[in-house]
């Protein structure tokens, strides 16, 4: 039948990176945290070679009733290699053989459902979804405030799911098109015990766990929204476009982005930045043909 599709795919990945570190300079002041390069103490380079394989699939099936909808749903998987922090630093704080210089991959899995649709005799398209996907050795930028260093950490695990809606709307008034997007997203750690910010107290999460003492206590994340991921998103915009003439256009665009309050950190769940409102706009003139077009562009 011509009212269904499948489609499914797979990819194979091979990958070597081989890494080597050593501090050629460190100020004097500082010699005793941080350790400067020695030709001749192989503990002063931090060295090594990973291999990373995997293969990834996915299948999407979509059915089209008519010539303006279309349902799917999709189930994919994704991955991404492991390797090695460029930007940590040796330091006598650092566990030895600098396995904090090193993190694994990242593996996820999960899938979608959603609707795409041609609405008013094709004035509007629109599509909503929604998403479920679970991360496993997730990778994790942050600044270690016990080493002095910014190091990239796998977390065990997160889940991320939320749902979206756009549209695109050709308005009666010729060359006034109006859109927009709205967001719902929840992503948080399932499984996270990662080191302790600066200054943080027993009654904030930073306690001693079984194993641990006091040069390696950790706080456990374990349902914390993950950093960099607002709960709610959005944007609005308008753009017209109207001819002077056969050969020139004149056009104005206005943009509106929403974000809702998010974590920055993710060792530090009290570093935030508040919800937040951004405008964009321009101003454009060119050729009707448009090969060429010059703009005043306005970005906030």
């Amino acid at each position: 039948t011509d009212r269904w599709q499948l489609t499914t795919g797979l990819r194979y990945l091979e990958e070597t990176k081989d890494s080597i570190f050593f501090q050629p300079y460190v100020n004097p002041f500082v010699t005793g945290l941080f350790i400067p390069f020695n030709p001749t103490n192989p503990a002063t380079t931090v060295a090594f070679d990973q291999t990373f394989k995997n293969a990834i699939p996915e299948v999407t099936l979509r059915w089209e009733p008519n010539d303006d909808y279309t349902f799917y749903v999709a189930y994919k998987e994704g991955f991404k290699s492991g390797g090695f922090s460029n930007s940590a630093i040796l330091s006598n704080l650092s566990p030895p053989g600098g396995f904090d210089f090193v993190f694994d991959p990242e593996q996820n899995k999960g899938g979608e459902i959603g609707v795409k649709a041609s609405l008013f005799n094709n004035a509007m398209i629109a599509s909503f979804e929604v998403f479920y996907y679970e991360f496993r050795d997730l990778q994790v930028d942050f600044f270690n405030s016990q080493q002095f260093a910014f190091v990239t950490e796998n977390a065990g695990g997160s889940e991320t799911y939320g749902a979206e809606l756009q549209a695109d709307y050709a308005t009666p008034i010729d060359g006034l098109i109006v859109g927009g997007s709205f967001g719902y997203l929840e992503s948080k750690f399932t499984d996270f015990e990662s080191f302790c910010f600066v200054g943080q107290r027993p009654d904030q999460g930073c306690t001693l766990l079984p194993g641990q003492n006091e040069a390696n206590v950790r706080q456990n994340l374990k349902g914390n929204t993950r950093p960099g991921a607002p709960k709610w998103s959005g944007h609005a915009y308008a753009t017209y476009d109207r001819p002077i003439g056969d050969a020139l256009v004149i056009g104005f665009t206005g943009n509106m982005q929403y974000k809702s309050r998010a974590i920055l950190s993710a060792t530090n769940p009290t570093a935030t930045y508040k919800a937040y409102l951004t405008f964009d706009a321009n101003v454009h003139f060119g050729s009707s043909d448009g090969k060429w077009q010059v703009a005043l562009i306005g970005k906030n």
